[in-house]
């Protein structure tokens, strides 16, 4: 369910980028709708890939701690 509200804000940012790119060209904002789906979807990707990043990062982390706090005891042995 988190990895569903993320994405979901991911794609709600990509509606407004798009809607934002619209307004700086001054056209119309229902010019060329696809484009809303597509920024969506690009966002989305984007947002699922640093999520997935960040993930793998933090049991990297863990498990260089885990290591350390190991050496740590056996030094102190």
């Amino acid at each position: 369910m988190a990895l569903f509200a993320t994405l979901s804000g991911w794609a709600t940012f990509g509606v407004l980028v798009r809607a934002y790119q619209n307004g700086i060209r001054k056209v119309d904002m229902l010019y060329a709708p696809m484009g809303y789906a597509y920024s969506a979807g690009f966002w989305v990707a984007l947002g699922y890939g640093f999520t997935k990043w960040t993930e793998k990062n933090e049991l990297l982390l863990d498990k260089r701690l885990e290591k350390l706090n190991e050496a740590r005891a056996t030094a102190s042995e």
